[in-house]
């Protein structure tokens, strides 16, 4: 397309031209391509934005791109940072809000970009422990903490902090305490829907990320609202207990499931345990066997390993499914057992448990797979 021509500069309605799309969807190679071709790397998007500043904004919009049932990949902007930034871009310019590029990424949440941007030596509002003092007293007789009140108002102070927690490694001992209204910072952030980028800041300067909030961790308050960015942030700071178990002995990704919360689903889905039970051996596909749905049993077919597991009442997903006639969970299992050239070894009895049940529509799913697998001449079938 080059070859012949192509203008490689036109842009979209928000001011995109290819060299920002190459970014979005993480394609180092084409935007090499592209720059190798002239492409010009200093026009900017409706946001003030340039090419490297585009880099360290595109998190969110990376994991929305992703298509409809496919599952959530993670986006990191190093390499194209790296690229761009060995090209001699500008990296002084600014945005319309007044950032450069270290702080666009530090407000963004890409921490990963940290180590590639510090070395520019770009100002991030660095701030004295004199000034954090001082602030902590003005505070006392308010109804904020330090950090619920850095969680909730002030980005300026987010950014000074960042600087004093990453570059100094500094921990604050009250980064747990909670507000008059009983809001711990963490949850500050996720009530509020403050920017993600704030938890990885409060972990880091040691915030619990499991402290319960009327009786829910925040974690588990994330995924009832899907707020999937906060889920990710949680995940990739490592700092939850992905083990815990909640009524019945169900994980978050069994409460996901049993929520409906399908989005949360896909943001859990790279990080959790794959075989794990609840109390009475349901695995995640007994639970999307029970849900119905195609979409929620995609998702965990490509989580758990074991596809033939047995509850406490001596039950597959499969069986489980013909027996209270859940024929989209079954349609979906047998779509990609065919695909993955899967054998179904329950079958015989799952058409029996929809024999027995009057589940006519998973019957007829069953006995035609059945009927695919036998020699239509042998005696057995006749």
């Amino acid at each position: 397309m080059i070859y012949h021509g192509f203008d490689f500069h036109s842009a979209s309605i928000d001011g995109k031209t290819p060299i920002f799309d190459a970014i979005l969807y993480n394609q180092v190679d084409i935007l090499q391509l592209l720059i190798k071709s002239g492409a010009e790397l200093e026009f900017t998007n409706i946001y003030g934005e340039t090419a490297l500043m585009a880099a360290t904004s595109m998190l969110s919009q990376t994991l929305e791109m992703n298509d409809y049932m496919k599952l959530i990949i993670s986006y990191n902007p190093s390499d194209s940072l790296k690229l761009l930034i060995n090209q001699g871009v500008n990296y002084h310019a600014l945005n319309k809000n007044g950032h450069n590029v270290t702080q666009n990424a530090i407000i963004n949440g890409l921490i990963s970009a940290w180590n590639v941007l510090s070395p520019l030596s770009l100002p991030p509002l660095t701030i004295n422990q004199e000034e954090i003092r001082e602030l902590r007293e003005k505070l006392k007789d308010s109804d904020e903490t330090l950090f619920t009140y850095i969680s909730k108002h002030d980005d300026e102070w987010f950014y000074a902090v960042h600087n004093s927690i990453f570059e100094n490694n500094d921990k604050y001992p009250d980064v747990n305490e909670a507000n008059k209204y009983g809001e711990t910072p963490v949850m500050c952030v996720i009530k509020y829907n403050k920017n993600p980028a704030l938890l990885a800041l409060l972990i880091t300067a040691g915030a619990d990320a499991d402290l319960e909030y009327n009786g829910k961790t925040p974690l588990q308050i994330c995924i009832e609202n899907e707020y999937t960015d906060k889920i990710r942030a949680f995940l990739q700071n490592e700092c939850c207990d992905l083990n815990k178990k909640f009524d019945n002995e169900m994980s978050y990704f069994h409460l996901a499931i049993k929520m409906n919360k399908k989005l949360s689903m896909r943001a859990l889905a790279s990080y959790v345990f794959p075989d794990f039970v609840d109390k009475d051996g349901n695995s995640y596909l007994h639970y999307a066997a029970l849900s119905n749905d195609r979409e929620i049993t995609y998702i965990c077919l490509h989580v758990q390993e074991k596809y033939i597991v047995y509850n406490n009442e001596n039950m597959s997903p499969l069986m489980l499914a013909s027996s209270i006639n859940s024929f989209r969970y079954i349609d979906q299992f047998i779509d990609f057992c065919d695909k993955h050239w899967i054998p179904i070894k329950d079958k015989y009895r799952s058409l029996f448990l929809a024999v027995m049940n009057r589940s006519f529509d998973s019957y007829y799913s069953i006995l035609k797979i059945i009927l695919c697998s036998v020699d239509p001449n042998s005696e057995n079938t006749k």
